[in-house]
């Protein structure tokens, strides 16, 4: 590999990662942040980089750190995506990234589209499940923004899932997935300023998923 060519092509990205570890560090130092909500968020500076090149060791990277995600997302009351990460996305992204070996020549996993008889019954699946896991959930003691955390949990479920099935359109619903993280962790901030580390890196992870759609283009890894 052409190291040179490989900086300049993730250069931009790079600056990004940079920019964005030394505004969690210097906001996590001011605002007194506990170290275990932190901490997740440095590894996922790295998890989203080989997101942007649409590496599978994103997937074996994030699965691992999924469970201090779980841990932080349990100290802001946000239970639904605590059990989440711990149950769901700690052990599909490890069987992903296996998955993703499989189907990978050359360093290049193919991808490929559902069909539109498929993406109907994800729908009509998530519009069934939606309010049984939201009832739940807000009457858990403790529990916060249940609806942005719900919708974002079963969200990440589903994009988990297509994800390990190689399925391309985890990329345009991971994005969607950001917005809803962005205003979740927005409406926490506004009640413990600490959290302002999670608004700086939800920006910085949809910056490396548009990167890693561009890529999908360009390499043309959807079949």
């Amino acid at each position: 590999m052409d190291k040179k060519k490989y900086i300049r092509d993730n250069l931009f990205v790079f600056i990004c990662a940079a920019v964005t570890f030394c505004a969690v560090l210097s906001t996590a130092i001011i605002f007194k942040q506990h170290p275990l909500k932190a901490l997740p968020l440095f590894i996922s500076l790295v998890v989203m980089l080989l997101q942007s090149r649409v590496s599978r060791y994103a997937f074996l990277l994030g699965g691992l750190n999924s469970i201090l995600y779980a841990i932080s997302y349990a100290l802001m009351g946000l239970y639904a995506s605590a059990i989440y990460a711990f149950v769901s996305s700690f052990p599909l992204q490890i069987i992903t990234f296996i998955n993703w070996k499989r189907k990978t020549k050359d360093g290049v996993t193919e991808l490929r589209k559902m069909s539109w008889g498929v993406r109907g019954l994800v729908l009509l699946g998530f519009a069934v499940i939606w309010p049984l896991v939201y009832f739940t959930v807000s009457s858990l003691p403790g529990a916060t923004q249940s609806i942005l955390d719900v919708t974002g949990t079963l969200l990440g479920i589903v994009i988990t899932v297509l994800s390990m099935l190689r399925f391309s359109e985890y990329a345009p619903l991971n994005l969607v997935s950001v917005c809803i993280s962005l205003t979740t962790h927005t409406m926490i901030f506004m009640s413990d300023i600490s959290n302002i580390t999670y608004v700086i890196y939800t920006v910085y992870s949809g910056i490396c998923l548009i990167a890693a759609m561009v890529r999908m283009k360009k390499a043309k890894l959807v079949k």
